[in-house]
């Protein structure tokens, strides 16, 4: 049935969105993020991340760092971070879903749409899975 189907394929979204936000968590905590940090509210600040976990970034703007909720950054900078941190232009295939089903997931729903557009390199299950998913429940 088709409701079993899209049950499984909105929770192989939600498991591909926490796989790719536990790979950028894995390379922002290695310290190399230097730029700009964008909260969802407030202005952009210069900043390092100096750590990371699942659920906190350590921001420190030049005189220690500090804590910050993860839910806190716009979803849209944490996939910008992660197309430059993680190569995600010349990332595998698995990469490139799970960047899609995050945006998806996040709210950045043209960034899912732009990036499964631009970046072919999904694999044709994915593909079929997805398209499922825009039919049938479109955002």
């Amino acid at each position: 049935p088709l409701g079993l189907t899209l049950l499984a394929d909105e929770k192989q979204i939600l498991k591909r969105a926490e796989l790719f936000l536990a790979l950028l968590v894995g390379k922002l905590n290695e310290g190399r993020y230097e730029g700009t940090v964008i909260r969802k509210v407030g202005k952009p600040l210069d900043a390092k991340i100096s750590a990371a976990t699942r659920g906190m970034l350590t921001v420190d703007l030049g005189f220690g760092g500090n804590q910050v909720a993860l839910q806190e950054f716009a979803p849209s900078w944490l996939l910008a971070v992660a197309h430059d941190s993680l190569g995600t232009a010349e990332a595998s295939p698995e990469i490139i879903a799970n960047a899609v089903c995050f945006a998806w997931v996040t709210g950045e729903h043209e960034a899912a749409r732009q990036l499964i557009a631009k970046e072919g390199g999904v694999s044709g299950e994915f593909k079929e899975m997805w398209q499922r998913v825009m039919t049938n429940r479109p955002r």
